[in-house]
Parts: C-alpha cells; structure tokens; sequence
C-alpha cells in the first residue's frame, strides 16, 4: 500500500481510452492558415479550401527527419517570448506540393482538349448556402461609417491647430 500511495490506479480506466488527436490539430492547424475562421467563404469556395487541405495535408504528412553529415536527425532550438527555458525539436524535409503540379496538368489537358469544368460542389438541394445583405441596410451602414470618418478626421484637425 506504501508503494501504491498516490498513484493514479483510480484513473487508470480513463488513461488507457485517451486517444491522441495530434494529427487532427495538424491538420486543422493547416485548414486554419488556409482558411482562416476570421473570414466568411462561400460554399463553393470553402469546400476548395478543405480539399486544398486535405491534398497538402496527406502529402506532407509523413516527412522525414533532416539529418546532418554524420546522418543524425537535425535539431532546431526554440526560444518563445513568455518561456525562459528553451525547447529543442527535430527539423523535418521542406513541404512539397507535388500536388498542386498534377492538378494544373490536369487543367492544361481539359483546356486543350476543349472540355468544359465540371462543377466539383454544387450547392445542396434545397439549401441557401450564400447570405443575402439587405441593400438599405448596407447604404445606411456605409453612411453611418462615413459621418463617423469625417468627424474623426474633423478633430483630428482641431487637435493638430491647438
């Protein structure tokens, strides 16, 4: 009982079902840099950018490790502003778009031969996928930003003479 006391036995049922998701954060990791949830994209457009993920991601998944002349694996050190200590890891090849070549190809031939682009997503049945802005609306917003500019600049020219 000395040896066991506080351990986790207790929790050992729920650490063997943890799953790593390391993969999953890289790969949304990536969609984020394409695809930034700050901006709105269509249907269409966002659909193109998670399968410009997908290829990117499945390509450079498995890259190896650098290594150097005696072929050990390369190290970098990083240093982060709010950390004192310093981390090391373990530099992998340069990302390679292999795919983006086959895709342009594939372009290029549909182009000579004359063939028309299918549509790779067309919008689902039934579904409004773009939002609609009312136009008055939107006239009244911009009005509203530019009486707000023009008073900006308006004291700032005040703050400048005095």
């Amino acid at each position: 009982e000395i040896i066991h006391k506080g351990s986790r036995f207790e929790d050992l049922q729920y650490m063997t079902e943890a799953q790593h998701t390391g993969f999953l954060e890289s790969f949304h990791a990536k969609l984020n840099n394409l695809a930034p949830k700050s901006t709105f994209y269509g249907y269409q457009t966002m659909m193109s950018k998670v399968c410009e993920t997908v290829c990117d991601w499945n390509e450079n998944v498995g890259r190896a490790y650098k290594q150097d002349e005696l072929g050990d694996p390369m190290v970098q050190l990083n240093a982060r502003r709010y950390e004192k200590e310093r981390s090391t890891r373990v530099v992998r090849e340069a990302p390679t778009h292999v795919w983006k070549q086959c895709v342009l190809a594939e372009m290029i031939d549909m182009v000579c031969k004359g063939e028309k682009f299918p549509d790779p997503f067309p919008d689902p049945p039934g579904q409004v996928i773009r939002p609609t802005l009312d136009a008055n609306e939107d006239k009244e917003a911009v009005k509203a930003a530019g009486k707000r500019r023009v008073k900006l600049m308006a004291d700032a020219a005040k703050n400048q003479t005095t």
